[in-house]
C-alpha cells in the first residue's frame, strides 16, 4: 500500500507540474478572497508573463514537498483514495491557493478585469471544492476534472502555465 500511495500521489503533483513554464517573479503573496481585481497599468502581455512566472516558481519544488509530506505521512491503513484526497489537499492545493493570491496582486490588465476575475474565482472555487472531497479516485483525473473549466479560461486567456493539468 506505501508504494501505491506514492505512485498515486507522485503521479497527481506530475500533472501539476507538467503545467509549470520556468522564470523568476518577485511579487509577494497575500491573504486569499475574493472580489474584485485591481486594475493595473501594465499590459496584458507583461500579466501573462508575470502570472505565467508566479506559476512556475510556485510548481518548481513540488516533488520535493510530495517527497517531504510522504514522508512525514505514511498512508498507514488509509484507503489509497484517502491517502490521496489527503497529499492532495496538503501539498497541491496550498501551491494553487499561492497563485491565485499571488496573480490578485498583480492587478488585471485595463479592460481585461472581468476576465481575470473569473479565472481567479473558477481556480478559487475549484481548490475549495477539492479541499471538501474526503476521497479522490486514483484515476487519472480524479482531482483535476474540478479545474476543467478554469484550465479553459486559463488557456483561452493565455495563461497555460497555471492550467492544473
Amino acid at each position: 500500500m506505501p508504494r501505491r500511495f506514492a505512485v498515486l500521489l507522485t503521479a497527481a503533483i506530475a500533472t501539476v507540474g507538467i503545467a509549470a513554464g520556468c522564470g523568476d517573479d518577485d511579487g509577494s503573496g497575500s491573504e486569499s478572497g475574493g472580489g474584485s481585481i485591481a486594475t493595473s497599468t501594465q499590459p496584458r502581455p507583461q500579466f501573462v508573463k508575470q502570472a505565467s512566472e508566479i506559476c512556475s516558481r510556485e510548481r518548481q519544488d513540488v516533488p520535493q514537498r510530495i517527497a517531504a509530506y510522504q514522508e512525514k505521512n505514511p498512508p498507514g491503513d488509509k484507503p489509497p483514495d484517502v491517502a490521496q484526497a489527503d497529499g492532495v489537499q496538503a501539498v497541491i492545493l496550498p501551491v494553487l491557493e499561492s497563485e491565485v493570491d499571488r496573480i490578485r496582486d498583480l492587478g488585471a490588465p485595463a479592460g481585461d478585469e472581468e476576465q481575470v476575475e473569473a479565472i481567479l474565482t473558477g481556480q478559487q472555487e475549484a481548490n475549495d471544492e477539492v479541499a471538501e472531497l474526503e476521497k479522490i479516485p486514483p484515476e487519472e483525473d480524479g482531482w483535476e476534472r474540478y479545474f476543467d473549466s478554469t484550465n479553459k479560461l486559463m488557456v483561452a486567456y493565455g495563461l497555460d502555465a497555471c492550467a492544473v493539468r
